[in-house]
């Protein structure tokens, strides 16, 4: 905005299929989602930008408040607070529970952050969550690591075909020089 004081961003706030779909239709020009399976959306390309590695936030009465790392066996029976079925990590801590042999009894979907941390605080359930967005969090809540690593790869979506918009060559630029900063 300082660069290009006339410039208007609309910004979509949306799950990753949501956000590729549009893209794929051309509705969007590009978006920060998490890395879609393979050969789901041909027609897009995906820049990684960086991983966001998960823990999980428990109750701080529950019985494994204070063990880190867990084993993910070990929370098979236990009620989960989830991502919705609209979000890719929905399908990256499911595959996580599976592999560790059980499916996760999902007693709440949301994305909204702040309900789910609530939730979890009051005993309805654990959760999965990016490390950096409950570590300074007010809830009263236990973090652990978790033994076998659940990272989210954040990438940025372009079509593969087709000519970006001033506007959005200037993002996509932008984007990419702070993407080369990162490292």
């Amino acid at each position: 905005y300082r660069q290009y004081p006339g410039v208007k961003l609309e910004i979509v706030q949306a799950g990753t299929y949501g956000l590729l779909d549009k893209v794929a239709a051309k509705t969007i020009e590009m978006a920060f989602v998490v890395m879609p399976g393979d050969d789901q959306y041909p027609d897009i390309s995906f820049l990684h930008l960086l991983d966001d590695d998960y823990v999980l936030a428990l109750p701080r009465s529950h019985r494994l408040a204070g063990k880190s790392p867990i084993d993910l066996a070990e929370i098979a029976h236990e009620n989960f607070i989830f991502h919705p079925a609209t979000d890719r990590m929905f399908f990256l801590c499911m595959d996580a529970c599976m592999k560790a042999g059980f499916k996760p009894n999902i007693v709440c979907e949301s994305n909204h952050s702040p309900t789910c941390l609530s939730l979890i605080s009051a005993g309805m359930g654990i959760g999965f969550f990016p490390v950096e967005k409950i570590e300074n969090t007010k809830h009263d809540i236990a973090i652990a690591r978790i033994s076998q690593p659940l990272k989210k790869d954040i990438v940025l979506a372009v079509r593969k075909e087709g000519v970006l918009s001033p506007v959005a060559a200037k993002f996509h630029s932008f984007v990419l020089n702070w993407a080369d900063s990162l490292n």
